[in-house]
């Protein structure tokens, strides 16, 4: 499989990598599901070796991976984040930030749906996709649930905070999140989102339209 780099923003300590493999559809949906996880960790101990290199690659520990929450438990304290999608595999890792990063294949029509958004976009959201073009919201719709589903993961709020209370301001920063019980303090997090055709991982047989969408928080 061929792993690449991709970058982050200007001035943000994060390593990203992504992938693609074929979507195995011959398969049953779980050992398709079980396949593209096996990837998506080998492809974050590629990344890891990558990044810093005085470490051997069996010297990793990883531990978790349910939901996609991975951590690395040796030989550093780094924050890690995967997400696969379809054969699309995505990781980012950072020494200094805590990261969160999604990945899903594009288009999704279901998203540019009026009547599935109150289910992910918050009120604003909802005013500023109306007014949108019709064939502009798709991407629109699969940038803001990726920036969302990005930020949860970093947040670690996934269980407590649903997409709907979640506004992702102009600037790519999370604001207007209500405090919950169980995470009074919600973290100021940043986040970007990039549209993705398959010639990114070295696909270029596949045509240079947009497949996927990457997006990234951090903070």
């Amino acid at each position: 499989m061929h792993y690449q780099r991709y970058s982050a923003p200007e001035g943000v300590e994060v390593q990203i990598a992504l992938a693609y493999m074929p979507p195995l559809e011959a398969l049953p949906l779980p050992q398709r599901r079980q396949a593209q996880s096996h990837a998506a960790r080998q492809m974050a101990r590629w990344l890891l070796s990558e990044s810093y290199p005085s470490v051997a690659p069996d010297a990793w520990g990883l531990e978790g991976g349910g939901r996609h929450v991975l951590r690395v438990v040796a030989p550093m304290r780094l924050s890690i984040s995967l997400s696969h999608r379809d054969g699309w595999l995505a990781c980012a890792v950072s020494k200094l930030l805590r990261v969160g990063i999604d990945i899903e294949r594009y288009p999704a029509p279901s998203l540019a749906d009026e009547q599935t958004w109150p289910l992910y976009l918050h009120a604003q959201e909802q005013i500023q996709m109306a007014q949108l073009r019709a064939e502009e919201r798709s991407l629109q719709a699969m940038q803001l649930w990726c920036r969302k589903e990005a930020w949860l993961k970093a947040s670690h709020c996934a269980h407590a905070i649903g997409m709907e209370s979640v506004l992702v301001q102009s600037d790519g920063s999370v604001a207007a999140v209500p405090a919950t019980p169980s995470h009074p303090a919600i973290p100021r997090l940043d986040t970007a989102a990039w549209p993705l055709p398959l010639c990114h991982v070295g696909a270029h047989n596949q045509g240079d339209g947009i497949s996927a969408v990457l997006a990234l928080a951090w903070g």
